[in-house]
């Protein structure tokens, strides 16, 4: 989409101002937030599952429940400043999405063009909600079956898609999509929910995925072993301290947002401050540790 009213790119001082400042935010929370949540998840992720404890268990899920949307967000956040500096808008493509009241809800959320995309040339093709229950239904787990291809043609990542269809059909069925009682019930076992399922979405193999739930529910309160102690640095606890307030983030904002405020209340003054702050802060975290690749060039 291209900005300004005779239909050609409109570059603007204040609109680089607020690419440069979207850019660092987002690499800040790459190199800052994900990154550092990223190597609790893969020293939790990688014990074996006789030493898998449920705190070690849910320390795992929970990194990796920050790392993805940190890395994946920042990504985006980098994406949409980059193209502002060249007087394009992006579309958003996530709204405080680990605030979800339910799982249509979060993908309502979370990879918003992904899902608009499923929707319109998948689901709506297949009939959508127009042609009977049975019909929804099963366009509903076809487009989930498709979406978990689409990450990977593994078991796991079909365990995930089929468990967030199952999650849909139950909002469908019982009609408490469309409820307003129980809000912040709701979203409680909705983010306990997005981060169960998000174990399959990281494992390797569904014996891993077993062996980490089943360490949730009954894996006894064992501290994790050293290979994950030695994570827990200041930094990185800070980071998923960081990420996990995510959960209680205003659910009408984006990330940037909850900082900046909507563009058209954008000053100047704030980019000409935040902009080199973040920018000495991602650098900073990019020396201190280890730059990993974006999560999402896996897929």
């Amino acid at each position: 989409m291209l900005i300004g009213t005779s239909g050609r790119r409109d570059v603007r001082l204040e609109m680089a101002a607020y690419g440069i400042t979207r850019f660092a935010w987002g690499l800040a929370k790459k190199v800052c937030i994900a990154d550092s949540a990223g190597l609790v998840a893969d020293a939790a992720f990688g014990v074996a599952g006789s030493d898998m404890s449920a705190p070690t268990a849910w320390l795992a899920a929970v990194a990796y429940t920050v790392q993805i949307y940190f890395d994946f967000s920042g990504y985006s956040d980098m994406a949409i400043g980059l193209a502002m500096l060249f007087g394009f808008k992006f579309p958003e493509n996530f709204r405080a999405p680990y605030t979800a009241l339910g799982p249509a809800d979060f993908w309502r959320r979370w990879h918003m063009t992904l899902s608009r995309w499923f929707r319109d040339y998948v689901y709506i093709p297949l009939g959508g909600s127009r042609h009977g229950i049975r019909r929804e239904y099963a366009a509903l787990l076809i487009t989930f079956m498709l979406t978990s291809l689409w990450h990977g043609a593994t078991w796991p990542f079909l365990l995930w898609g089929g468990l967030h269809s199952l999650g849909l059909l139950v909002e469908r069925i019982t009609g408490i999509r469309d409820s307003d009682r129980l809000l912040w019930l709701r979203r409680a076992v909705t983010a306990v929910f997005i981060i169960v399922v998000w174990v399959p979405f990281r494992s390797e193999t569904l014996a891993q995925t077993g062996y980490i739930w089943n360490a949730m529910v009954a894996g006894g309160l064992a501290a994790p072993p050293p290979m994950v102690l030695i994570t827990l640095t200041p930094l990185t606890v800070a980071a998923l301290v960081l990420g996990v307030a995510a959960f209680f983030a205003p659910r009408t904002a984006t990330g940037f947002q909850l900082v900046h405020g909507q563009f058209q209340d954008f000053r100047m003054r704030v980019a000409t401050v935040s902009a080199p702050v973040l920018l000495a802060v991602a650098v900073v975290g990019a020396l201190w540790l280890d730059f990993s690749p974006f999560l999402y060039f896996q897929f």
